[in-house]
């Protein structure tokens, strides 16, 4: 219990860390793409202390529409892409600490992966949601909503939005998201060392393609947006 209690200390650190790191980043996006002099507001998790989460969005309002025709597109794409950076960083950190986790030998270590290895995939399909419903609006919620939603960011939609998963990392993915159901509902689970272990090198792999992925899609945006 004692390392679940420092996961989730070392979690809100993190959180906390990169809640200025966005901020960051941001205010340099906003100066790239918008008109000098324009007033921007920020709202939200991310101007609080300890709420900005793995799943928080960034929301912004703007004091008036910018003058150039697309710029909002430009706008958007760049604060996605300042999202997306801000999960991979939380998943980076998840996959390091899932592995020290595996690798202890104190009571409880495998539950304290485990809760890594979810904290990774929720980040993971928080990730996959701000995609849909930036390129098609809306992703409707249902009782197969994690398959369908890995199916649609494994799609190449022409004039929509390039494929952002790469088809390689579809069944680790997979692995991911059902553990993370299995974890989240299980009363009690018995938790395998193997397996965990299996899953671990899942994450890192994922974690760590995960910034290509990033930059492949927004790339490819860009060269449409420009086109």
């Amino acid at each position: 219990m004692e390392l679940l209690w420092e996961s989730i200390a070392v979690r809100n650190a993190a959180c906390e860390r990169e809640r200025l790191a966005v901020r960051e980043r941001l205010a340099v996006a906003v100066r790239e793409y918008l008109p000098a002099g324009s007033r921007v507001w920020l709202y939200g998790s991310l101007i609080e202390p300890g709420r900005f989460r793995e799943w928080s969005d960034i929301d912004l309002a703007l004091e008036a529409d910018p003058p150039e025709g697309g710029i909002m597109d430009r706008v958007g794409l760049a604060i996605l892409e300042q999202e997306l950076k801000a999960d991979a960083t939380v998943m980076t950190e998840a996959a390091r600490l899932a592995r020290e986790r595996l690798a202890d030998e104190h009571p409880g270590h495998l539950s304290a992966c485990g809760y890594e290895l979810n904290r990774l995939s929720n980040v993971l399909e928080k990730s996959f949601e701000r995609l849909c419903e930036a390129f098609e609006n809306h992703f409707e919620k249902a009782g197969d909503d994690h398959e369908r939603l890995l199916e649609r960011v494994s799609l190449d939609l022409p004039g929509i939005r390039p494929r952002f998963l790469s088809p390689e990392f579809r069944s680790q993915v997979r692995e991911l998201k059902s553990f993370r159901h299995f974890f989240w509902h299980a009363y009690d689970p018995i938790l395998r060392s193997d397996r965990i272990a299996e899953l671990v090198a899942d994450a890192t792999g994922v974690s760590a393609a995960f910034p290509t992925w990033i930059r492949s899609f927004c790339d490819a945006v860009r060269a449409e947006l420009h086109g």
